[in-house]
């Protein structure tokens, strides 16, 4: 098995999403609260969740830019996915305890910079497809690329449960990039 910056990226992530939650505020819910609350204004244990997007982020980004590189060219979205996460790092949503004050214009960049993510990821799978010629490879990022939309809708529809939608969603992205960033060097345009 390959050791690359997005696999790093990955594990540090997912334990943030593991452990984390355990170092949150009282009335956190894993299964309400989203990872982007988790690592919320004010919430104590924060840093952990920042700690796992800026992880994540520059695995990604690291790896789509040596694809980019190397003309590679429908890998470029994912470098728009990294550097979104880190950026999603940088700016956080509000607290989940709304009495507390907070910065209204970080909140929004944090939920700007949270799409602009997904849209990435969204379009970059597809872009991806184009030059994919498996079956399997096919279908599993046909799958990811429509979680990428239902998934969110989901969050939007049944926010009782965000916080599993949106972790399903990572579960989702993590096996996809895993399996497919950074492409072999020898496949072009890949």
């Amino acid at each position: 098995m390959q050791i690359t910056t997005t696999r790093i990226g990955i594990i540090l992530m997912a334990l943030t999403m593991v452990v984390g939650p355990w170092f949150s505020p009282p009335g956190f819910n894993w299964v309400r609260h989203t990872t982007s609350e988790q690592a919320g204004q004010l919430t104590a244990g924060a840093y952990l969740m920042r700690f796992g997007f800026v992880a994540l982020g520059l695995g990604v980004f690291i790896d789509a830019l040596e694809a980019v590189k190397r003309r590679q060219w429908a890998n470029s979205l994912f470098s728009v996915f990294g550097l979104s996460m880190i950026l999603v790092a940088v700016f956080s949503t509000r607290p989940i305890d709304l009495t507390l004050t907070y910065d209204l214009t970080d909140d929004w960049l944090h939920s700007f910079f949270a799409t602009l993510m997904g849209f990435a990821f969204g379009f970059g799978v597809g872009w991806r497809m184009i030059y994919m010629r498996t079956p399997l490879d096919l279908t599993l990022s046909g799958l990811a690329a429509l979680a990428s939309i239902i998934l969110p809708l989901l969050m939007w529809q049944m926010p009782d449960y965000a916080g599993v939608w949106q972790r399903l969603m990572f579960g989702i992205s993590f096996v996809w990039f895993w399996l497919y960033l950074p492409p072999a060097p020898s496949v072009p345009n890949r």
